[in-house]
């Protein structure tokens, strides 16, 4: 509700892991406790503790929510490790099943450009297709997939068209804090220091103490092939039409009358 030092903000998140482990203490049974410890912890950059929360919060729920599996996907992303990527990857496959948003799909076009980014020329035109695909229901009034989208321009190689697909999603989402960090990353790519440098500092007045930072995904490129298959059966579960109801035998319907 106003600004506060970083000191403030860190007491105020050492707060909301002192009265969530109360709850926890007096009643280990309460999924809600654990996800707030988790959300305090994660603020704190305290990754390893906030996984074990959510899994805590997803065992006694029974199953994973978006909000869990998205918390913990960002949560595993900052650790980084193999191990951690690995789940981070099956992580992202769960979620796009059960919730395909454009956040969930915007999160996948991520993780699938920073492995095109890295990978040999099949890989990576296989990759690419596969953006284009997860993206095409998503509209660019969602940040996340405008930024996705002049990223994927860049790496076919039209660099004038994702400059202007940058900057027009940084006329439509001026206070995006992830669309900024990205256009600053663009904008240094292709040598345009001045406009990089307007967006950092721009950066240095938004972000909060304790928020995630906007860098890509970590990728395991050993994983590239399992990833695009969960995605390629999760993407044609969803475009697969409804099933319809059996037809009634030929005067089924006048015997039921």
């Amino acid at each position: 509700d106003r600004p506060r030092t970083e000191a403030s903000r860190r007491e105020l998140l050492q707060d909301a892991v002192a009265a969530a482990s109360g709850v926890i203490s007096r009643d280990p049974r309460v999924p809600v406790a654990w996800l707030v410890r988790a959300r305090a912890h994660h603020r704190l950059r305290q990754f390893e503790q906030a996984v074990r929360d959510l899994d805590k919060a997803e065992r006694l729920r029974g199953a994973a929510s978006p909000e869990i599996l998205q918390r913990r996907i960002e949560a595993l992303r900052q650790q980084g490790d193999p191990a951690s990527l690995d789940r981070m990857q099956r992580d992202l496959a769960a979620l796009l099943e059960l919730d395909p948003s454009p956040l969930t799909r915007a999160l996948v076009a991520e993780l699938l450009l920073e492995f095109a980014a890295r990978a040999e020329r099949t890989e990576r035109a296989a990759a690419l297709r596969k953006v284009e695909q997860i993206l095409a229901p998503v509209r660019d009034d969602f940040g996340r997939a405008a930024v996705a989208r002049a990223r994927l321009l860049e790496m076919e190689g039209a660099v004038e068209a994702s400059l202007r697909a940058m900057r027009a999603a940084l006329a439509q989402h001026p206070g995006d804090v992830f669309v900024h960090a990205q256009a600053a990353a663009m904008f240094d790519r292709q040598s345009l220091t001045e406009e990089s440098a307007r967006q950092r500092e721009f950066l240095l007045g938004m972000r909060s103490d304790g928020d995630p930072d906007a860098a890509p995904p970590p990728v395991n490129l050993d994983d590239l092939a399992r990833f695009m298959g969960e995605v390629d059966r999760v993407l044609r579960a969803l475009d697969a039409p409804p099933p319809q109801p059996p037809k009634q035998p030929a005067g089924a319907e006048r015997r039921d009358r």
